[in-house]
Parts: structure tokens; C-alpha cells; sequence
């Protein structure tokens, strides 16, 4: 009777640890489920990462096309910079024109003053009135190539500062785009720590409490076994195959809770790899975050090189407009010579028709004969005057060309500078791209392991 009680003891105390067994399967199903769930959820946070890089390729590709607008810019100024050369050349050239001009009016004044002495004041009039005919059309063609030359300038400077504006919007555009993409990887990597501590937490408790009961159970189970050798020493074949049995399901249980505890060693060495990567993904965002800040600066930087860029536009058109009006006057020049020369073929007749009257010998004119060359002495004066005032216009307008220049060579300066902050940034951006690359494989082979 005592071995018979003894026996239905021992079977509930079995059938209660199987029980049990069972309960910790269905608890180690559950952990099952939760680690495809946490699978699922690793799955989810690679494809947001993979949207995060295609947002950065996006990021790259837009900044390449600003780069190549820069590009486009400095190659306008370098043949700005080149027309403004020539410019430079041909007012030297028109310089050294004019000089050959007064030499010429020199010569022409004193053969002028031989001529009244040997009676061929005439042809010497029809040269000068020659010479000033090819000077003039020669200043008016001089003219009117600085003027396409200055409407060819006022369209590059406003396509410069169109240009200037739309990489300022584009600047703008790709910065709050970076900001954003920032902001939401930060986001991304505080829910998935988060979501990991919360996950870590109870799976660590219920697999202590498992282990300990495994432990109750295991010297209940060895208690009873002692038991039940000491008690039935008859039925000990029975007994022992019992045994074996409980020690087979012992050993089963011990392989279990091995797997269970390799398995929460792994997942704290994933945790900690996680919390590491984690780490420097903060510090890459406070990085980051610090670059941006610094190209504020550059962008804060950019606008009042911009602002002076404009100023120095607008300079350019005032210049233009001085230029616009030094062509009218030149014009009115042109009219004042012309009526010249009409009153110059008037004089000419005047010198015929005194020139007539000498070859009849009559006395009487030669008072007004006098007259006529005093006449034309202080129209060649006039002349002279008006030449020394259209040299003195000519040197006014090429100390405005070269002003215009200067400001234009300032103007190239400024535009390299933006190039080189530009290029800095490039190197900048090229690095976070690296970093992003880099942090992206890290947990790429963080989602493989788990």
C-alpha cells in the first residue's frame, strides 16, 4: 500500500511537471512569435531606411545639376572678362586713332597756311573735309559697336542674377530636404531602441522565472527519485526505467533552458551592437546638426555676396545708361559736324568765286579775300576746339569702360568665391553621404543577424 501510494505520487508529481513542460513549450512558441513579430518590424524599418537613401540620391542628383549651373556661370564671366579685353584693345587702338588724327590736322593746318600763300586752299579744303567725313563714320562704327557691346553686357548680368537666384532657391530647397531626412532617421533609430528595450525587458524576466522554475522542478524531481529508490527497493527495474525517464526528460528540459540562454545572449550582444550603432548614429545626427547650422552661416554669407552682386548690377545699368547718353551726344556731334561741312562747302564757293575774281586782276577785292582766310582760319580753330572736346568725351567714355571693367573683374572674384564655398560644401556632402552609406550597411547587417 505504501509503494502503491508512493506510485500515484510519483505519477502526479510527473504528470504535474508535464504540465508544466507543456506550459513552458507553449511560452517558448510565444517567444517564437514575438521574434518573427520583432523579424516583421526589422523588415518594416530596412525599407524605410532604403526610401531614406533614395531620398539622399535624390539630394545628390539635384545638388550635381546645381553644380553643373555653376559651372555654366563662370563660363559666361570668363567670356565676359574676354570681351572686356577687347574692349580695352580697341579703345587703345581708337586712342592711338585719334592721336594720328591730331597729327594729321597739325599737318593739314600748316599745309592750310601754305596754301593761302600759293592759291590752293581748295584741294587742301576738300582733303580735311575728307579726312573729318572718314573720322566721323569711323567714330559712329566705334560707336555703335560699344553699344551692342553694352547691350551684350546688360543681358549677362541679368541672366547672372536670375541665375544667382534660382541656386539660392535650390540651396534652400536642398537643405530643408536634408533637414527633414535627418529628422526623420533620428526618429526611425530612438522607436527601434525603444522598441527593442521594451521587447528585452519582459522576454529577460520570463526566461529567469523559467529557469528558476526548471531548477524547482529538477531538484523535486531528484528529491522524489531518492524517495522512491529508498522506498521500493523491490520494484527497482520499474523504478529505474522511471528514472531514466525523468533523467532523459531533465536532460531535454537542460537543452532547452541552453538554447533559451544562448538565445538571450545573442539577443543582448544584438542589443548592445544595436545600442552601440545607435550611439553613433547620434553622434552622426549632432554632427550633422552642426553642419547645418554652419551652412546657415554660409547661406546667411551667400545672400549678402548676393546683395552686393546686385548692388554692383545696378552699377553696371547706371554705367549703361551713361553710355546710352554719351551716344546721343556723340550723335549731336555728328549733326553739329555736318552742318560744319555744309558751311564749309558755303566757304569753299565763297574761295571759288574770290578765286574767280583774283584771275580777272580786279584790286578791289583783295580786303576780302583777307576776310574770307581769317574766316577760315577761325572755322579751322572751331574745328580744332571741337576736336579737342570729342578727344576729351572719347578719354571720359574710356575711363567709364574701364571702371566698368573693374567692377566687372570684382565681379568675377565674388562668383569664384561662391564656386570655392560651393565646392567645399560638395566635400561636405559627400562625406555625410558616406556616413549615411556606412551607418546604412551597419544595420543592414544588424537586421541579418537578428
Amino acid at each position: 500500500d505504501q509503494l502503491s501510494k508512493q506510485q500515484s505520487e510519483g505519477d502526479s508529481v510527473i504528470k504535474k511537471l508535464k504540465e508544466e513542460l507543456a506550459g513552458e513549450k507553449q511560452r517558448t512558441h510565444q517567444l517564437e512569435d514575438d521574434k518573427m513579430n520583432i523579424i516583421k518590424e526589422l523588415t518594416v524599418q530596412k525599407e524605410k531606411l532604403t526610401h531614406s537613401e533614395q531620398a539622399l540620391s535624390d539630394l545628390q542628383l539635384t545638388k550635381q545639376k546645381l553644380e553643373d549651373k555653376v559651372e555654366d556661370l563662370v563660363d559666361q564671366l570668363s567670356k565676359s572678362e574676354k570681351n572686356n579685353f577687347d574692349i580695352q584693345k580697341e579703345n587703345h587702338e581708337l586712342r592711338e586713332h585719334i592721336r594720328q588724327n591730331e597729327e594729321e590736322l597739325s599737318t593739314v593746318r600748316s599745309e592750310l597756311t601754305q596754301s593761302q600763300t600759293q592759291g590752293s586752299s581748295r584741294n587742301v579744303k576738300d582733303d580735311l573735309l575728307k579726312e573729318r567725313e572718314t573720322q566721323v563714320q569711323n567714330l559712329k562704327q566705334n560707336l555703335s559697336e560699344v553699344e551692342q557691346l553694352n547691350e551684350h553686357l546688360e543681358q549677362v548680368a541679368f541672366d547672372l542674377r536670375t541665375e544667382n537666384e534660382e541656386l539660392l532657391e535650390a540651396y534652400e530647397e536642398v537643405r530643408n530636404q536634408l533637414e527633414e531626412s535627418v529628422a526623420g532617421n533620428k526618429q526611425i533609430s530612438l522607436e527601434k531602441t525603444a522598441m527593442l528595450e521594451w521587447e528585452k525587458a519582459p522576454l529577460e524576466t520570463e526566461l529567469c522565472r523559467a529557469e528558476k522554475r526548471v531548477l524547482e522542478e529538477e531538484r523535486k524531481y531528484e528529491q522524489t527519485v531518492q524517495e522512491l529508490s529508498s522506498a521500493c527497493s523491490p520494484d527497482t527495474s520499474a523504478l529505474q526505467l522511471e528514472q531514466e525517464r525523468l533523467i532523459q526528460l531533465n536532460q531535454e528540459k537542460d537543452f532547452e533552458i541552453a538554447e533559451l540562454k544562448k538565445s538571450i545572449e545573442q539577443m543582448d550582444t544584438d542589443h548592445k551592437r544595436t545600442k552601440e550603432t545607435l550611439s553613433s548614429s547620434l553622434e552622426e545626427q549632432k554632427q550633422l546638426t552642426q553642419l547645418i547650422n554652419e551652412k546657415e552661416i554660409c547661406i546667411v554669407k551667400l545672400k549678402e555676396k548676393s546683395s552686393e552682386l546686385q548692388k554692383e548690377l545696378d552699377k553696371c545699368a547706371q554705367t549703361l545708361r551713361k553710355n546710352e547718353t554719351l551716344r546721343q551726344t556723340i550723335e549731336e556731334k555728328d549733326r553739329s559736324l555736318g552742318s560744319m561741312k555744309e558751311e564749309n562747302n558755303h566757304l569753299q564757293e565763297e574761295l571759288e568765286r574770290l578765286r574767280e575774281q583774283q584771275s580777272r586782276v580786279v584790286p578791289a577785292p583783295e580786303p576780302r579775300t583777307l576776310d574770307s582766310t581769317t574766316e577760315l582760319e577761325s572755322e579751322l580753330s572751331q574745328l580744332h576746339r571741337i576736336k579737342g572736346h570729342l578727344e576729351e568725351e572719347i578719354k571720359h567714355h574710356q575711363k567709364m569702360i574701364e571702371d566698368q571693367n573693374q567692377s566687372k573683374l570684382q565681379l568675377l572674384q565674388s562668383l569664384q568665391e561662391q564656386k570655392k564655398e560651393l565646392d567645399e560644401f560638395k566635400y561636405q556632402h559627400e562625406q555625410m553621404s558616406i556616413s549615411h552609406t556606412r551607418l546604412f550597411l551597419e544595420k543592414d547587417e544588424e537586421i541579418k543577424n537578428l
